[in-house]
């Protein structure tokens, strides 16, 4: 191997290093906006138990915290359903909190990049009775641009029901 390709390797090595470090450097989250206690999310849903809809508003509360490795735990430790809508004041959750853990790994280069997570053990009973506990998966937002509206979006199974919406959040931004 001539030294002129030799150089030419190591400075291609060296490089190649520098970018894998700054790109590992830059997977995890480390900001959240506005820093609070607890978030509340909410929005239209529907459920459907046995082909029957009931079109209702879900309020989710929970808390979003950085952790110690650069990913992020979001627990859902409440919510409620309202609405007028056929069955709504009869929708229960429960087996709170849902907890979702997304690895530093999963954060986007671009904070208006969505992120799926996965909430663990989620828990609801319908008009009809008790759907089920599954892990339900959920697409975040911060909004784009990054000053609209933070959300989650979602189209689950849970048992015997479906549940699809999108919550929606003032805004608060987690990247």
């Amino acid at each position: 191997m001539s030294m002129k390709i030799m150089k030419k390797a190591i400075v291609s090595s060296i490089g190649a290093a520098a970018l894998l470090g700054a790109a590992s450097a830059q997977a995890q989250f480390t900001t959240i906006d506005p820093v609070q206690s607890e978030y509340t999310f909410s929005g239209a849903t529907q459920l459907t138990q046995f082909g029957v809809p009931a079109n209702c508003t879900l309020n989710l509360v929970g808390e979003v915290v950085i952790t110690g490795s650069g990913g992020v735990t979001i627990d859902v430790t409440g919510g409620a359903v309202t609405g007028s809508g056929f069955g709504c004041g009869s929708v229960t959750l429960s087996n709170f909190p849902w907890t979702a853990n997304v690895p530093a790994s999963a954060a986007p280069a671009d904070p208006t990049d969505p992120v799926t997570v996965t909430f663990e053990d989620v828990s609801v009973a319908g008009p009809l009775g008790n759907c089920g506990t599954t892990d339900v998966d959920a697409v975040f937002s911060n909004g784009d641009p990054i000053s609209e509206p933070s959300s989650f979006d979602f189209d689950a199974t849970i048992g015997a029901c479906t549940v699809n919406g999108i919550l929606e959040n003032d805004d608060v931004n987690v990247y």
